[in-house]
């Protein structure tokens, strides 16, 4: 079940707001980061010097760094440490899995960060905010570790401004952290860390081409050496993941090109998440659940110890209504960013809008409905709550899913053998002219041995041309 906090902390979320404060989903991660570079100016009290702080930390790690002659020497091992963090408790974006606290940083991936970087500093780079930069370089190192990082430097400043919030909104539900008073979250004795809307954002600084290319636009030549190298990589045979390692190639061919673009990185203004607008849905999905369960309710019940078979009609029940609110009451047009339907929203929205409509029924009749705290790589998990094994999972797929059919055929299997489920349904979201795929996936579906396949469902999402456009 979805429970966003100020529904957890019984506070109005209008109070929330006016605080600036993000009002987080405990039990679903948002893909939204806290950025290191929307810290410099903040006005807020207790992260007023978190910026200086976080320059700070990294500065130490780079002096150790010129200091040290080799690998695992007394200096490197100290900026090793320096290195370490714990995951973070509480904090619900990123990317989490099975849980929505932050990532704790290994040793294969510190070790790579401080070769990195090491290699950098080796090329006269010493600027501290190399650190946000080099998930260029880093093989596994993503927005959410970025976001993490930062949030381990200053989590004393974050635990003052939670504890402010508490006394300022008269939050009962609180938890001992450090002797402060922070939001006590439901699984336990751990905190639930606020987090201001103004430092997030959807994705960090220098983790996609399009932010590169923002950061580089204050000088023009640079840019379109960047841009043209960019190109390069991703228009090459290169792989994916290797991708990374092709741009710290190119990049250390000229270390005065690596001075400049830290350099821009250093005046670039990053823009928080529009939360009016919403690009990404991570806020409007709940909201328009909400609004479904309660405009269009759902007259369904089931029977005090269902079987399998009345938990399937439950589920495919709920799926036709959702089908109903797509194809014949406009639920469509949220799927796209434009009037039009060219530019797709992303398959997670579409899973977590299908999600929140799901569970506003299922809470009306006592079913549990869980699903991955990331909510996006996991399929919705209906199942009764007296018995583990009368459950229905349902994966949602946009069709323009390039992963449509080996979802089919892998995936869903794969879930079913690894939660002992006994039915699966695979209810795909057509966005686009897909048809044989579609149909070729059927066909697959049907020369299925297994008699248990999963049933394919589809529902049309595409925005059909209007009345006088079809004349």
């Amino acid at each position: 079940m979805s429970v966003r906090l100020s529904d957890y902390f019984e506070i109005d979320e209008k109070k929330l707001d006016k605080e600036g404060v993000f009002n987080a989903f405990i039990d679903i991660d948002s893909r939204l980061f806290l950025d290191p570079h929307l810290l410099k100016d903040t006005k807020i009290p207790e992260l007023s010097k978190s910026y200086e702080k976080l320059k700070e930390h990294f500065s130490k790690i780079i002096v150790l760094l010129k200091a040290s002659r080799h690998k695992n020497d007394l200096a490197w091992q100290e900026a090793a440490k320096r290195l370490r963090f714990k995951e973070t408790k509480g904090i619900s974006i990123g990317y989490g899995k099975n849980t929505n606290d932050g990532h704790g940083i290994g040793f294969k991936l510190r070790t790579d960060l401080l070769k990195r970087a090491s290699e950098i500093v080796s090329l006269g780079v010493e600027n501290p905010e190399i650190f946000e930069l080099i998930g260029l370089f880093t093989q596994k190192f993503g927005p959410d570790l970025l976001s993490d990082m930062t949030i381990n430097v200053i989590r004393e400043d974050l635990d003052a401004y939670s504890s402010r919030l508490v006394k300022q909104l008269g939050i009962k539900k609180i938890v001992k952290t450090n002797g402060l008073s922070l939001p006590k979250h439901p699984d336990g004795n751990k905190p639930v860390r606020f987090l201001p809307k103004q430092l997030l954002r959807s994705i960090p600084t220098a983790q996609s081409r399009e932010d590169i290319s923002q950061i580089v636009n204050f000088n023009e030549k640079l840019r379109k050496k960047f841009n043209k190298l960019i190109a390069k990589v991703w228009k090459s045979n290169v792989k994916t993941s290797d991708r990374k390692n092709a741009i710290k190639f190119y990049l250390y061919q000229n270390n005065e090109d690596l001075k400049i673009l830290v350099n821009e990185y250093t005046k670039y203004n990053s823009q928080s998440y529009d939360f009016e607008k919403d690009p990404q849905g991570e806020v409007l999905w709940f909201k328009i659940s909400e609004e479904c369960g309660n405009k269009y309710p759902l007259n369904i019940s089931l029977p005090f110890n269902p079987t399998l078979k009345n938990i399937e009609n439950f589920v495919e029940t709920i799926i036709k209504q959702f089908k109903k609110l797509i194809e014949n009451n406009g639920l469509n047009e949220l799927l796209y960013l434009d009037a039009d339907g060219v530019k797709k929203r992303n398959e997670r929205f579409a899973q977590l809008l299908f999600y929140g409509i799901a569970d506003s029924y299922c809470r009306a009749n006592d079913i549990d409905l869980s699903r991955e705290p990331n909510a996006g790589a996991g399929p919705v998990d209906f199942k009764c709550s007296k018995g583990y094994e009368r459950r229905v999972l349902v994966e949602v797929k946009l069709s323009s899913n390039s992963n449509l059919v080996s979802g089919y055929e892998k995936q869903l299997e794969i879930y079913k053998a690894g939660e002992d489920t006994k039915s699966a349904i695979y209810l795909i979201i057509k966005n686009g002219n897909n048809d044989k795929k579609i149909k070729n996936l059927q066909q697959i579906a049907n020369d299925f041995k297994n008699q248990n396949r999963p049933k394919i469902i589809v529902i049309d999402a595409t925005i059909k041309p209007s009345a006088s456009k079809r004349k």
